[in-house]
């Protein structure tokens, strides 16, 4: 985190003056997470409503200078303590992360990532929701003139206007599924003019994030992208869309229960503020699949209230049955709808035909073919960074310690394959880390960049940390594969089928006519002993 000192730091408002002592890395959910079903699918890559695990950016910081803390981060603790030191009374905050965000000062690291997991279904979910918006009510009394404190009972509030936004915003945030529905009802059964008219204007939040989306779509398709990279997003916000109306009934059960719940215990009977239950708690609650008849029961006042509003309409409004009655249907089935998006999704599992698994293996064959080429004595057995082919056939003689892992893990790769045999690789690798011996190093790690004929770094003379945790990950994964030689074949068959299969390859492409046709009945004659061999030692 930032360093701090006294003078950035403002003992009557308890926050620093000058920098964070918070920051804030970027929250993604696990893809395998995002990847298990319908709902996780889609609602993990929301960037609106749950911004708890799709911290990619802040608006806050990027207009106003001031992030918002979520809960992971990395800071002083020191600084941490002193800032929020007696500023709220025991058992009083539920969800404490903006609040200790807005006193210790935070900062959105954009190249920090941390992986989240994900609600497992839509209950889970639900159920989530219900704890976040009590505790961002909880923070209601930090909207007035006197705030609550932890020695003084009430102090005067300094907290800036924009800090008292950030908390309305939470709040506003919680009421938007509510006052959706609101609309949507008064629209049909008081307001005056068309019931359409009410509904669309109700419904828009929901159509906002799709035309975004549409417009970032038509922007990328300009820059050639591919339509079915630029039209996921659109269908994604689509469908959150889609059950996000699907779900109204339900969710305003939710949020008016966590807020009047909280309403209670602030004002009343103070007690059980810090109640919650664990993300585990509620999985052995529902079940880690959702069951149709936990859904049902969970979620039956969504069948309720659409067979009374379905009662209201035909009984004072007939003329909007047209409209309404699509939405009582949806919100009926509401708790099939979740049962089936939170399946996990079966993948088939897919195949390689043989002309696949022989396309791939002369493309393996080909590529060990430019180590055997030109890793070797004069450049001290160190993977030259690259050949361009045309115009001059020039070699790229520099190289780097990602190349240097490569290099260990393609000899490993070509012995399994059985393009080389256990010798070649315990030569290539002694006489590779011969040659890293020989490089200049600093602590330990190598520099960045070296030519591999002279073994002089080459500028900027730098350190990468990904270069180097890459070959370290490179020297573990061939550490165990030096392991596995000796209890393998000493001859795989299968490289010579590949090596013949290059080299034949190659001759019809050198286009040499009748001259190479003796060569080709050879290739294959050798190919066909190969073959046989092959089987035989199955």
């Amino acid at each position: 985190a930032h360093p701090l000192n006294q003078a950035e730091f403002d003992p009557e408002t308890g926050t620093l003056i000058d920098g964070y002592t918070v920051i804030q890395p970027r929250v993604q959910v696990r893809p395998s997470v995002a990847n298990h079903s319908i709902f996780t699918r889609v609602y993990s890559g929301d960037v609106t409503l749950d911004l708890y695990t799709r911290a990619v950016s802040d608006v806050y910081q990027d207009l106003f200078g001031e992030g918002s803390y979520i809960g992971k981060g990395i800071y002083d603790v020191a600084a941490f303590e002193r800032c929020l030191a007696d500023r709220v009374p025991d058992n009083t905050l539920l969800s404490h992360d903006l609040f200790e965000g807005i006193y210790g000062c935070c900062g959105l690291a954009t190249n920090i990532i941390l992986y989240e997991d994900y609600p497992t279904h839509y209950l889970t979910y639900a159920n989530r929701l219900h704890r976040w918006i009590r505790g961002d009510w909880q923070l209601l009394p930090w909207l007035m003139p006197r705030v609550p404190h932890k020695t003084s009972a009430k102090i005067p509030n300094n907290l800036s206007a924009l800090d008292r936004w950030k908390i309305i915003d939470n709040l506003r945030r919680s009421l938007i599924s509510p006052a959706t529905l609101a609309l949507m009802l008064v629209g049909w059964f008081f307001l005056p003019g068309f019931s359409l008219t009410w509904t669309a204007l109700a419904l828009s939040p929901f159509a906002f994030s799709i035309l975004t989306g549409v417009i970032v779509a038509l922007r990328a398709r300009r820059t050639g992208q591919y339509p079915e990279t630029t039209a996921r997003p659109v269908q994604q916000a689509a469908l959150r869309a889609f059950f996000e109306i699907v779900f109204l009934p339900h969710e305003l059960l939710i949020i008016i229960d966590a807020i009047a719940t909280t309403l209670v215990r602030l004002t009343i009977t103070r007690k059980r503020l810090l109640q919650w239950v664990t993300a585990a708690h509620t999985v052995n609650i529902f079940g880690r699949e959702l069951k149709i008849k936990v859904a049902r029961h969970e979620m039956r006042f969504a069948f309720i209230f659409s067979f009374l509003m379905t009662a209201l309409a035909f009984l004072v409004h007939p003329h909007v049955l047209w409209l309404a009655m699509p939405f009582m249907v949806i919100w009926m089935i509401s708790p099939y709808i979740a049962v089936r998006i939170s399946q996990p999704i079966s993948r088939a599992e897919k195949k390689f035909t043989p002309q696949q698994e022989h396309s791939l293996r002369q493309l393996a064959r080909s590529t060990w073919l430019y180590f055997e080429k030109f890793v070797g004595p004069d450049d001290h057995w160190l993977p030259p960074d690259h050949f361009q082919e045309d115009p001059r056939g020039i070699v790229a003689h520099r190289t780097s310690p990602t190349n240097i892992g490569l290099l260990m893990l393609s000899t490993l790769s070509a012995w399994d394959l059985g393009y080389i045999g256990p010798q070649e690789v315990v030569l290539r690798v002694r006489n590779t880390l011969d040659g890293m011996d020989k490089l200049e190093k600093q602590r330990g790690h190598l520099l960045n960049w070296y030519d591999t004929r002279t073994l002089a770094p080459l500028p900027p003379r730098y350190i990468s940390t990904v270069d180097n945790g890459n070959l370290a990950a490179c020297l573990v994964a061939l550490r165990q594969g030096c392991r596995d030689i000796a209890g393998k074949p000493v001859v795989h068959w299968e490289g010579l089928i590949d090596t013949l299969d290059v080299l034949d390859t190659a001759l019809h492409q050198a286009n040499l006519g009748k001259d190479a046709n003796e060569l080709h009945d050879v290739i294959a004659y050798l190919r066909d002993q190969a073959e046989n061999l092959r089987k035989a030692t199955q």
